[in-house]
């Protein structure tokens, strides 16, 4: 009928793109909607007689099977219902489905060089042409953002030996996150407010030229675009859950776990490499294929530290595992027995820092060692006391720079403070002449 002309034989208007009312008692007698339903007669035809309802299917304008109607229907729909909302607007259209609907969109508005309008210059094609092609990068973006459901994702950020689809642990990481799985969304996304370019913009006669506002758009798409392309890192990486690139906790359970201090090296280096090899999870398309490379390069790492390993057993004339194993034991004692020299030696520097302060008072020089023979034959130990010569090696005196101090007690009746003591040497001193009442 798309090609038959239908006029109201009442009001002389053109119906052929609208609803047909006909006459089935007054032969070739249309009427339209207004008419009919005023219940005109005019000649030989009663409001009262049959009739029948045609609905003209006019010629397409973008597409097969889509009516000037349903363009219109569609347009108002995406605007009252909000676009993305198929299933509310093949509703509210009535007579296409969320699928058809969606795809025509796609097809007609999004898929044009003048986006967001259809473009005019590529209407209905002709017999014998082929269907316009798809732009591939926006159709990519527009899937991969939808088939990511919160299903897929539960799926792969579980472990397959887990039967739970999604445990209290992850829902605990994903609130904190700003995740919400069942929505495949952010509660905060990335550059959250570039919708405010677009949102006071309008489409009327006046105002900004609409060369402008086509520009922001592509503008505002672009944004877009990285938007989902960041959340799709994201959530196919699992970098919503803490430690989700943790090589160590990927061993195969059956292993022998190692023991307390064993590879300890090799187990630094590794920790060492995951932190500098995390920049380059964005160069790869998925976790598996990053995991694989990850543990091929660190395996290569090992195989180098065995090797130089090796090579230290050889030189030191070493041609089996067993020597080799004695031979890292005596080493590992050798370098704990250096550093614990090395930590003596250190504290005795430090405690000998009074007695150099003590030495500029004394004509006697102030031994490095403080044996008990060495004790025995330093000048003015026989003028002491048993219990002075305890004192004496509690404070690390000579017997000399204890005399002196007793004797500046004699002559003042007090113990002088000017000397380059400490002030627990004082103390010390102090209470054992009060504890023999010389003060």
């Amino acid at each position: 009928m798309s090609d038959v002309r239908f006029v109201c034989h009442n009001c002389e208007q053109d119906i052929s793109n609208t609803i047909v009312i006909s006459c089935l008692i007054c032969k070739k007698i249309d009427l339209c909607p207004e008419c009919f339903s005023s219940g005109v007669e005019f000649g030989t035809h009663l409001r009262s007689h049959d009739y029948s309802v045609y609905v003209c299917n006019p010629k397409p304008i973008y597409q097969k099977g889509w009516s000037v109607e349903e363009e219109m229907l569609l347009l108002e729909g995406i605007e009252r219902k909000g676009f993305g909302n198929w299933s509310s607007i093949a509703t509210y259209i009535g007579t296409k489905t969320q699928e058809q609907i969606e795809e025509h969109y796609l097809d007609v508005y999004l898929d044009s060089e003048k986006l967001p309008l259809p473009d005019v210059n590529h209407l209905v094609p002709k017999k014998g042409k082929g269907k316009k092609k798809r732009n591939k990068q926006l159709y990519s973006l527009y899937y991969q953002s939808k088939k990511q459901t919160s299903s897929e994702v539960v799926q792969r950020s579980n472990p397959k030996e887990e039967t739970e689809t999604y445990n209290k642990t992850q829902s605990t990481f994903a609130y904190i996150a700003g995740y919400m799985p069942k929505r495949n969304d952010f509660e905060v996304e990335y550059d959250n407010e570039c919708e405010k370019i677009t949102e006071n913009m309008g489409f009327e006669d006046h105002g900004l030229p609409w060369e402008l506002k086509y520009k922001v758009l592509q503008g505002y798409m672009d944004r877009v675009s990285e938007r989902i392309r960041r959340k799709n890192f994201v959530i196919s990486r699992e970098l919503i859950y803490p430690n989700s690139y943790n090589l160590l906790n990927q061993k195969n359970k059956t292993k022998k776990k190692p023991k307390k201090n064993e590879n300890k090296v090799v187990l630094k280096k590794e920790k060492e490499f995951k932190r500098k090899m995390k920049v380059f999870t964005r160069c790869f398309e998925n976790k598996k294929d990053y995991e694989a490379v990850c543990q091929s390069l660190f395996d290569e790492q090992k195989v180098k530290l065995a090797i130089e390993k090796l090579k230290d057993w050889r030189q030191n004339g070493i041609t089996s595992i067993t020597e080799g194993q004695d031979f890292e034991l005596e080493k590992k004692s050798l370098l704990n027995a250096s550093k614990k020299r090395r930590r003596t030696s250190h504290r005795k520097r430090l405690s000998s820092k009074s007695r150099r302060k003590l030495q500029k008072n004394s004509s006697s020089p102030i031994p490095s060692s403080s044996t008990e023979v060495e004790r025995t034959v330093l000048p003015g130990r026989q003028l002491l006391s048993e219990e002075e010569i305890k004192i004496a090696q509690q404070l690390e005196m000579i017997p000399q720079q204890y005399l002196a101090i007793k004797n500046q007690f004699l002559i003042t009746e007090q113990v002088n403070t000017s000397t380059e003591l400490d002030q627990n040497q004082l103390d010390k001193i102090s209470t054992f002449y009060r504890k023999n009442s010389w003060l």
